[in-house]
C-alpha cells in the first residue's frame, strides 16, 4: 500500500477516500431516511453527488484503450463471482437479507443486486472509452476540444432519452451506464494537468448555484430518482427536466468538492488508493447490521463513525490477506 500511495496523486487518493465514505455513510442511514426528514435531505444531497464524482474519476484515469479492455475483463470477472454467490445464498439457501427496510427474496443474474450494478456500468465504460481511445490513436478524433464536447453533449442527451424507454431500467444496469456516461467521458476527456486548488473561489460560486438548484428541486426530485436506475413512467417531460438538473448539479457540486479537496497526504489517504474492495464488500456488514435491527434506529451522527470503522475494518482486512486482496485488488 505504500508503494501505491507514493506513486499515486495523494490529492486523487484523498478524494476517492471522502467519496467512498460518502457511499458507505449513505448507504448506513438509508433505513432511516422515512423517519427524519434531515436524513432525506442528506441523503439525497450525497445521491446528487458521490457517484458521480466516481464515475468521473474513473474515467480520468482510463487513459490506455488496452488497459480498459483488460480492466473490463477483471471487473466482470468480480461481478458474475459476487452475483452468482448472492443468487445461490438467496434463491436456494433462502438467506434473509435486506437492502435498506427491504427484504430480498429473489435475485437474478441479469439485474444487479444493490451496488453490484457499478461493476456492469465499469465493464460498459471502460470499453466505450477503449473504443475511442483505439479510435483515437488511429484517427485522432479527440484532437479537437469541440469534438470532446460534441460526444458529451450526445451522451446527455442519450443520457436524458434513456428514462423514455421502458425497456431501459435494472437490467444488466443500461439505465445507469447511460445516465453516468457523461460523468465517465468528462473524467476520460478533461486535461490531466490541471491544478484545481487555484479554482476555489469558482467552486465556492458552483457550490452556491448547486445549493440553490438542490434546494428549489428538492421536492420535485425523489430520492429513488437519484438511484437513475428506472424509466421515467408518464410524465416524461418531468422526468427529462429532473435528469436535467441532476447533470447539471452534481457537475456544480462536484466542481465544488474537486477545487476543495486538499492535495497533502493525510491520515485518510491510503484508504483512498484502493477503494474497490471497500465498495464491493461494505454492503454485506451493512446487510448484516439490517438483519440484526441494529442500523433501525441508528441516529445519523452515530452512522457517521460507524462508517469510519467499516470502511477501516475491510482496509485492514484487504491489507493482512494478501491473497484475497490480489484477487479483487483494482485501482479504481
Amino acid at each position: 500500500m505504500d508503494i501505491i500511495i507514493k506513486k499515486r496523486d495523494a490529492y486523487f487518493c484523498n478524494l476517492k477516500a471522502v467519496l467512498i465514505l460518502l457511499v458507505v455513510y449513505g448507504h448506513l442511514i438509508e433505513p432511516e431516511m422515512g423517519k427524519f426528514d434531515i436524513v432525506m435531505a442528506l441523503y439525497k444531497f450525497i445521491y446528487m453527488v458521490h457517484m458521480p464524482l466516481f464515475v468521473f474519476l474513473s474515467g480520468y484515469f482510463t487513459v490506455n484503450g488496452k488497459t480498459a479492455v483488460k480492466q473490463a475483463k477483471k471487473i466482470l470477472i468480480t461481478y458474475i463471482i459476487l452475483q452468482s454467490s448472492i443468487m445461490v445464498a438467496v434463491n436456494y439457501l433462502h438467506i434473509e437479507i435486506y437492502v435498506g427496510n427491504t427484504p430480498i427474496n429473489y435475485v437474478s443474474f441479469t439485474t444487479p443486486f444493490w451496488h453490484l450494478w457499478y461493476l456492469i456500468s465499469l465493464a460498459c465504460w471502460s470499453m466505450a472509452g477503449s473504443v475511442i481511445l483505439f479510435l483515437d490513436e488511429r484517427y485522432r478524433i479527440l484532437k479537437r476540444s469541440s469534438m470532446k464536447v460534441f460526444i458529451i453533449v450526445i451522451s446527455v442527451i442519450v443520457g436524458c432519452l434513456a428514462g423514455m424507454m421502458p425497456y431501459i431500467g435494472r437490467e444488466l444496469s443500461l439505465s445507469r451506464t447511460l445516465v453516468f456516461m457523461p460523468y465517465f467521458l468528462g473524467g476520460m476527456f478533461i486535461p490531466k494537468n490541471i491544478q484545481w486548488h487555484k479554482y476555489k473561489k469558482r467552486g465556492i460560486i458552483a457550490l452556491a448555484l448547486g445549493l440553490i438548484l438542490f434546494i428549489g428541486s428538492y421536492e420535485t426530485i425523489d430520492y429513488s430518482f437519484l438511484w437513475q436506475r428506472s424509466p421515467y413512467g408518464d410524465d416524461m417531460y418531468t422526468g427529462i427536466l429532473c435528469r436535467g438538473l441532476c447533470y447539471i448539479t452534481a457537475v456544480l457540486l462536484g466542481f465544488f468538492v474537486i477545487t476543495h479537496m486538499p492535495g497533502r497526504r493525510c491520515f485518510f489517504s491510503k484508504i483512498g488508493a484502493d477503494t474497490m474492495n471497500i465498495y464491493l464488500w461494505h454492503p454485506f456488514i451493512i446487510m448484516l447490521m439490517n438483519g440484526v435491527g441494529i442500523s433501525e434506529n441508528l441516529f445519523i451522527f452515530l452512522a457517521f463513525p460507524i462508517s469510519m470503522m467499516i470502511i477501516y475494518l475491510i482496509y485492514m482486512l484487504f491489507k493482512w490477506n494478501s491473497g484475497l486482496y490480489g484477487i479483487f485488488h483494482s485501482k479504481t
